[in-house]
């Protein structure tokens, strides 16, 4: 009797071990399953949202750029329509000498020496109307002096005989020396009364001219045989190529 006690005793003790056993066992898979679960559906959601994100980062760059393609268009369309820098529309010449009416008188910056002379009322009869070019373009504050036959034919027998070196001034640039002698246009006569210049000077200019054309500029004065820096120093400033 004894022993039966004992082993029915000892089933119920195995079966409630055996039961708790199971209970825990359940309690953990369902927490496990649970776990999983989560973490999948947490990493689902997660990354939808990223994706989401991602598209609306995506979307507000490419909003972005697009605004920023516009103001760039938009500044372009502001530099297309800068007023350009006003340019001198009038010039003011003062035309004296042998013409009719001198005087001050008011020019476009396009005009040339021979539109400043018709506005003075035009040449006298005593004037020598080849002594200045013509085709020059004005200059805003350049004075014209018209010489007289008379007043050339005096400076050149000074120049001949060496008993002076008058140039006469025909036409003066603003700060300029006001007695500039033009060597693209000067005669032998003319230039050999520049500092430096005599008769054989005088004619290798000339011969240098019709070989090469024109001086670009003053300073080509010394390509010319016989005229180096130091006699360039000495005339640079009474001569001019315009």
């Amino acid at each position: 009797m004894k022993n039966r006690i004992l082993t029915v005793c000892a089933c119920l003790i195995t079966c409630v071990i055996l039961s708790a056993c199971g209970a825990k066992n359940s309690g953990l898979y369902r927490i496990s399953v649970g776990e999983e679960t989560g973490t999948q559906t947490d990493a689902g959601e997660a990354g939808q949202t990223g994706m989401t994100a991602a598209v609306d980062v995506g979307q507000t760059g490419m909003t972005d750029v697009d605004g920023e393609d516009r103001i760039g268009s938009t500044g372009d369309t502001a530099t297309d329509t800068d007023v350009s820098e006003d340019e001198p529309v009038t010039v003011y010449v003062h035309v004296c000498g042998a013409v009719i009416n001198p005087g001050v008188y008011e020019l476009g910056p396009e005009d040339r020496v021979f539109t400043a002379v018709e506005a003075a009322g035009g040449f006298t009869e005593e004037a020598s109307q080849d002594y200045v070019n013509l085709a020059e373009r004005v200059a805003d504050g350049m004075k014209i002096t018209i010489p007289t036959v008379e007043e050339l034919a005096a400076i050149e027998a000074d120049s001949g005989t060496g008993t002076g070196t008058a140039v006469f001034a025909a036409i003066e640039y603003p700060g300029g020396s006001g007695s500039l002698i033009n060597i693209n246009t000067a005669d032998e006569k003319l230039l050999t009364s520049i500092t430096g210049i005599g008769e054989t000077r005088a004619k290798a200019i000339i011969a240098y001219r019709e070989e090469h054309g024109p001086f670009a500029q003053t300073d080509d004065i010394k390509n010319v045989s016989g005229i180096g820096e130091s006699t360039y120093n000495k005339l640079k400033d009474e001569i001019t190529v315009k």
